[in-house]
């Protein structure tokens, strides 16, 4: 850190010592592993840090409301021990910000992931940190975000009016330590629209994001007449009829595309109207149940 400015003032007491301290940094580095690089590299830290220091803790606990990291305005509690046999830290970081600024505050590794993606009105997100300071390696890092009424940018498209619980775990198997390996991104009740088609995905995660694996359950409830926005219109055209999608899905993830993805459950499409235009044939009242498995699709009418 390059220290512009730095005021305290300690007040000691029988059971240790306090002070608000007035920081103004300029943050050159910070990282838990300085080979996937620096978190917040580049940005200005500015404001009041209460300060508290328990001898009989021989722990530290740090408060501060609105702390300014770059633009934005972070609620933290930290506290880190100092024993030689207990030198567990911890820190709470609530914040609202959005996607884009966020990513900008985090190590290049993971802002390569998520810059590919975006949300476009701030996001509440709180920031849990634990770890040992006496111990080689990351520290455990859960984060959840609540994303409402917001628009949701994929590489594939936009989804909006797009509502979801979020949350990152780095350590999401006990026993297998903290590690990209071990890391998981959970979605949980996601609900939006993409192209007008409602959504929904209830459970879904992507596990391991050195070799992503993403699984879940899709679900669906439109008109047929919305798939002619997807369809080239001189093949066929819906007119009529709703189709009822409920999927499980398991896919591979190289370079944020899907591979290899494997489906079960079914598509149910009830009293469709469709035209195939090469033959100028008509279909009326058309029911069709496509059921997928893994090794086969079954075609029902």
């Amino acid at each position: 850190f390059a220290v512009t400015k730095l005021e305290s003032k300690i007040e000691h007491t029988s059971t240790g010592w306090q002070t608000d301290a007035f920081v103004n940094v300029l943050a050159k580095s910070m990282a838990f592993k300085v080979s996937k690089g620096s978190f917040i590299k580049g940005k200005r830290v500015k404001g009041t840090l209460g300060v508290k220091y328990s001898i009989a803790d021989n722990r530290i606990t740090i408060v501060t409301k609105k702390l300014g990291i770059g633009k934005d305005k972070f609620d933290i509690k930290a506290y880190f021990n100092l024993g030689k046999k207990n030198s567990l830290f911890g820190l709470d970081i609530n914040t609202e910000i959005l996607w884009n600024d966020a990513a900008h505050l985090l190590d290049a590794h993971i802002y390569k992931i998520l810059s590919n993606f975006d949300i476009k009105k701030p996001i509440k997100v709180n920031c849990k940190i634990n770890g040992d300071t006496s111990v080689e390696g990351d520290p455990k890092i859960v984060v959840k975000a609540i994303i409402k009424d917001n628009e949701l940018v994929v590489p594939d498209g936009v989804i909006t009016d797009c509502n979801f619980l979020g949350e990152y775990n780095n350590t999401f198997k006990k026993g297998l330590g903290t590690s990209d390996e071990n890391s998981a991104v959970v979605i949980t009740n996601l609900t939006g629209k993409y192209r007008t088609i409602p959504i929904s995905i209830p459970n879904g995660m992507i596990y391991n994001l050195t070799v992503p694996n993403a699984t879940g359950t899709f679900k669906s409830k439109f008109e047929v007449k919305k798939l002619n926005q997807f369809i080239n219109p001189s093949i066929f055209t819906f007119s009529e009829g709703i189709a009822n999608v409920n999927f499980k899905y398991n896919v591979n993830i190289i370079d944020l595309r899907i591979n290899k993805p494997l489906f079960s459950g079914d598509l149910k499409v009830t009293n469709a109207s469709l035209n195939y235009i090469p033959k100028n044939l008509v279909f009326k009242n058309t029911d069709l149940l496509l059921r997928f498995t893994e090794d086969a699709l079954i075609i029902d009418n």
